[in-house]
């Protein structure tokens, strides 16, 4: 999985570190916002509100925080992020 990212984003920090707690390796990808990279033609393809992070695996892309996290979290069903089995409500 790669990651689309900025270091100095809160966001990111919160997919990184979801991340190194189940410990999931995430390709990342430094995106130049100093230079307005986030709003080039490519990254506003991948990403249409020019923000960060983007997650990309294969053809497979999100850029919201929080699904983020849960697809991650999703990848390691049981552990102390996402439950082994579906809730029922």
């Amino acid at each position: 999985m790669k990651l689309l990212m900025h270091p100095a984003s809160p966001n990111v920090r919160a997919v990184v570190v979801t991340a190194a707690h189940l410990e999931i390796p995430l390709e990342c990808q430094l995106i130049d916002a100093m230079s307005g990279e986030q709003s080039l033609p490519d990254y506003l393809a991948i990403n249409a509100n020019g923000l960060f992070p983007v997650l990309v695996e294969e053809d497979f892309v999100l850029w919201e925080t929080v699904a983020i996290m849960q697809y991650i979290a999703a990848k390691r069903p049981g552990s102390a992020l996402w439950p082994a089995e579906r809730l029922r409500f």
